[in-house]
């Protein structure tokens, strides 16, 4: 508590009661509080009086003359107030024998005066006495407070003093440990809080005795297991802390922890979820890359092992998802996938990249020929009629393939001479495969010309900001601000998405240009409106930054630039990063994000739940959203699976004081859905496609476009 609120405590115009036989003294008394300043509502003579008097006014203070006429004396009515209303109690006496003293001294009086005494004496005292009474009042209630706290925390509490012995435990640490709070005071710690390595099953030594010792915070290792007193087995995440005081000493240690046991098994659900198609519970992306890197260094090791990668895009599929909906896409893409699945050996990867995209390593190949069979049987199977929604559908596809007939660099380069002989595939009718060769140096030339074109594009400021709408998912949506999404105006080739340029300018280590340059337009953007349209003064500027970007030692201070130059509020910003930006750079990304939020800028996780998801993050890392992706929100109204780890994501987050954003919502069983798990912000095509800068002002202005003016939500 600071001084401040100390002196706060006092009371500008206290009630005294005066309890004095003598009515002169009384009345010099009652005059001298008055000018003081306090109020004196009333002078008793007797203790009986005093007590009952007491009881009626509630004073703040009583001054008590011990000898009183009548059966009961001072002492004695100052016990019974005392036990009543426990005000402060100052003695008026003009005996200081040693009986008198002692008896006194057991009501534990605030003060102790004898007569005669001067106003300047007594004034001290009743100030004194006040001043102490408050504060003791104060201390109590905290105290109070405190112990409330402890015991109803989510959290189990184990407090220790210097000499290693438990002190404290609140309800939840004796549930978990199996000690009662009064059997385990006195006790070592280390016998009470019983902790081993889950996987070594090796004894961790106790964290107090290491607080004790070292002074300083000390965290258990991840798989920590506490051994319960009749031997149950939890896994747990702790701290240990030393108390000091405001000089430094120590004057014990906290133990702080919690179960985890739930917590571990849902990281192994993200960890799934993580290298996995949430529609079609094949591999994604993520894990099917690591497979083929893996085929890489197995074939530079034995150059007979040949393996080869098909891209495989269904033709038509966007007529079907656009004729039949969007649910009968997904059904498709999951029947798809079974023939995909069924049609390789065990030890093949079938995986899908998104969209109607799907990729397949298919391993122990002898020859160009056999891959090429195998791409005619997938061509064949696929072809044949699907049963959607009751009606036979028909599709093709096209595949792109490679072969590890050459050596490659990396895997990168697969994949992009794999999509490559797919887009020939297309250009050539589709329905068909081709083998990616040196036939192909003209697509080639084509994708070095894009890079030519994409280095000019940033030089002549032909990468623009455009806007998609985020909206708040209460009962009545409301606009809270912006995602600016890059777009290439191409002098030829018009308004390119990101998609058809990012993953280049990432290779050529041109992202990072972009994303500053995205950021200095959006920035300047939502000033310009703020500052002359009142509606939009609270809204937010959400900026994607890739993982290149943090890798940039400068990057803070660009950040800081961008922000002066624009005069934009940071408190108006957030910056989506995926996980692979911590998993990458782990340490120097946290000192960076530490830097944005010291500025008051905002740090979400984007796609979350599809990258190597881990909870630590969340816990250490400042992060304040998570930015639900999409590939969860697609048939969400008809998957219960989808439905439970939406529900668990939206629940973790919330618990852990984050907010929420579902991307991708098109429809609005979609959004109805979405809201029924409390997620608290939305965007998507159903609120608005990514517009530029004037279509907003249009979304804005017109009623009858803009989503959130709509009562028929």
């Amino acid at each position: 508590m600071t001084l401040k609120k100390y002196m706060d405590l006092s009371i500008d115009k206290a009630r005294i009661l005066v309890v004095e036989d003598e009515v002169i003294i009384a009345r010099d008394i009652q005059n001298s509080l008055t000018d003081f300043g306090y109020e004196v509502p009333l002078i008793v003579a007797s203790g009986e009086e005093a007590i009952v008097k007491a009881a009626e006014l509630s004073p703040d203070l009583v001054l008590m003359d011990i000898h009183l006429k009548g059966a009961m004396d001072g002492i004695d009515a100052a016990k019974e107030i005392t036990r009543l209303l426990g005000v402060p109690i100052i003695y008026l006496t003009a005996y200081a024998d040693k009986e008198t003293l002692a008896r006194a001294k057991q009501t534990s009086p605030f003060s102790y005066l004898l007569k005669p005494f001067d106003e300047q004496e007594l004034q001290i005292s009743i100030e004194f006495a006040l001043f102490k009474y408050k504060l003791e009042k104060q201390q109590k209630e905290d105290q109070q407070w405190l112990l409330t706290i402890l015991k109803s925390m989510g959290d189990g509490v184990i407090a220790c003093n210097t000499k290693n012995q438990v002190i404290f435990m609140n309800p939840i640490a004796e549930q978990l440990t199996g000690w009662q709070q009064d059997v385990a005071v006195g006790q070592d710690p280390a016998t009470v809080f019983h902790v081993i390595h889950g996987e070594t099953r090796q004894v961790i030594e106790s964290p107090i005795k290491r607080v004790l010792q070292a002074g300083t915070t000390f965290n258990l290792p991840l798989e920590t297991v506490l051994i319960s007193k009749d031997g149950t087995e939890t896994f747990i995440d702790d701290s240990a802390s030393p108390i000091k005081d405001e000089i430094g000493k120590i004057h014990g240690a906290v133990l702080v922890f919690h179960e985890i046991t739930e917590r571990k098994v849902f990281e192994e659900q993200l960890r799934h979820i993580a290298v996995h198609d949430a529609l079609t519970g094949l591999p994604n992306r993520v894990l099917f890359t690591d497979r083929l890197k893996q085929a890489i260094e197995r074939t530079k090791r034995f150059p007979e092992h040949l393996f080869a990668v098909l891209f495989l895009d269904c033709d038509r599929f966007k007529i079907v998802n656009d004729t039949l909906g969007h649910a009968a896409g997904d059904r498709l893409l999951m029947e798809v996938s079974k023939r995909l699945k069924r049609s390789t050996r065990s030890f093949d990867t079938v995986a899908r990249f998104g969209g109607d995209e799907f990729a397949i390593l298919l391993e122990e190949i002898s020859d160009l020929s056999m891959a090429c069979r195998i791409a005619e049987r997938f061509l064949e199977m696929l072809a044949a009629p699907y049963i959607i929604q009751e009606q036979e559908v028909v599709i093709t596809a096209s595949i792109g393939l490679v072969i590890s007939l050459s050596p490659f660099d990396s895997e990168a380069e697969i994949l992009r001479n794999a999509d490559i002989a797919l887009y020939r595939a297309k250009d050539s009718g589709r329905g068909c495969f081709q083998v990616f060769n040196n036939t192909m140096h003209a697509q080639m030339q084509e994708l070095m010309q894009i890079e030519r074109d994409l280095r000019g594009a940033i030089e002549r400021d032909e990468i623009q900001a455009y806007y998609q709408p985020i909206l708040s998912l209460g009962e009545s949506p409301q606009l809270v601000g912006f995602e600016a999404l890059a777009r290439w105006q191409h002098p030829q080739r018009g308004l390119l998405s990101p998609f058809q340029f990012i993953d280049i300018a990432e290779q050529l280590s041109l992202v990072h240009l972009i994303d500053l340059s995205i950021m200095r337009q959006a920035c300047y953007q939502l000033k310009t409106w703020q500052d002359t349209m009142p509606n939009c003064l609270d809204l937010m500027i959400n900026i994607n930054f890739s993982s290149m970007q943090f890798k940039h030692p400068n990057l803070f201070h660009k950040i800081s630039e961008i922000l002066n130059e624009t005069q934009l509020n940071p408190h108006s910003l957030k910056i989506e990063i995926t996980e692979s930006v911590i998993i990458e750079n782990a340490e120097s990304s946290a000192n960076v994000l530490l830097q944005l939020q010291s500025l008051g800028i905002k740090i979400a996780i984007d796609d979350f739940g599809i990258g190597y998801s881990s909870l630590s993050y969340l816990y250490k890392f400042p992060i304040s959203s998570l930015k639900l992706d999409k590939s969860f929100i697609i048939g969400l109204e008809h998957d219960t699976q989808k439905q439970e780890i939406v529900q668990a994501i939206v629940t973790l987050a919330h618990s852990l004081g984050k907010d929420v954003t579902a991307e991708g919502i098109e429809t609005r069983e979609q959004l109805h859905q979405v809201q029924s798990f409390c997620s608290d912000y939305g965007q998507g095509y159903l609120f608005a496609r990514p517009l530029s800068p004037e279509a907003i002002v249009d979304w804005l202005n017109n009623p009858h476009s803009c989503f959130i003016h709509s009562d028929s939500i």
